[in-house]
C-alpha cells in the first residue's frame, strides 16, 4: 500500500482520470513487476553527470521549487557508488549550510573525490543527500552516528563559539540499511 508520502508519476492519459481518493495499485515499474521488489531507494543523477556539467534536468523538475538539489552549489551530499572490484560504497559530504566556513561541496566536487583515480562501475548521488548521516552497528553491537551532527544553537554571547545542540544531532527518522550476504 503506498502512503501520503509518495509521489507517482504516470502517462498523462492515465493520471488525467485519477481523482483524489481513487485506490490506485502499481504493478510495474518499466518492465520491473513491483511485486519483485522487497525494499529499493531513491537515487538522484549519476556522479559522472557532474565531472563535465554544472548543471543537471532534475534541476528544471518544477515540483521540486526554487532551490534545485543539485545545482552547483555547496550542500551537504551523499553518493553511493561500486568499484570495479564490485565493493560498493556509501560515502557522506556533510556540512552546515547556514555557516561561512562549512557548508559542504558541489556535485562537480563530489565527482572529482569519487573518482579520484578509481575505476567506478556506477555512482549516483543519494535524493539529495542533505540530512547526511550514517549510523553504522559494529560488529560488537554498537551502534554510533556519524554526520549530521552540524545541528547548533547560536552563542548567547555575540563572538562566541555555537553550541551543540545535542551529543549526537538530530535523530534519523527514516535509514537505508545495507546487510552483507
Amino acid at each position: 500500500m503506498l502512503s501520503s508520502a509518495c509521489i507517482l508519476q504516470g502517462n498523462a492519459l492515465i493520471a488525467e482520470n485519477v481523482r483524489e481518493g481513487d485506490t490506485i495499485e502499481p504493478r510495474f515499474l518499466d518492465d520491473l513487476a513491483l511485486a519483485t521488489v522487497r525494499s529499493a531507494m531513491t537515487v538522484g543523477p549519476s556522479v559522472i553527470h557532474f565531472s563535465s556539467n554544472d548543471d543537471h534536468d532534475i534541476n528544471h523538475d518544477r515540483s521540486l521549487g526554487d532551490r534545485p538539489p543539485f545545482g552547483n552549489r555547496r550542500m551537504a551530499r551523499s553518493v553511493v557508488y561500486q568499484t570495479k572490484d564490485r565493493t560498493t560504497y556509501i560515502e557522506m559530504f556533510d556540512g552546515a549550510p547556514r555557516t561561512a566556513l562549512f557548508q559542504g561541496i558541489t556535485p562537480r566536487e563530489v565527482a572529482s573525490l569519487v573518482y579520484n583515480g578509481r575505476e567506478i562501475a556506477w555512482a549516483y548521488h543519494l535524493d539529495p543527500g542533505q540530512s547526511s548521516r550514517i549510523v553504522v552497528r559494529h560488529t560488537d553491537g554498537a551502534i554510533i552516528g556519524y554526520g549530521n551532527r552540524h545541528y547548533v544553537r547560536w552563542p548567547k554571547i555575540p563572538g562566541h563559539p555555537l553550541v551543540w545542540s545535542g551529543e549526537h544531532g538530530r535523530a534519523v527518522p527514516s535509514a537505508l540499511v545495507i546487510k552483507k550476504k
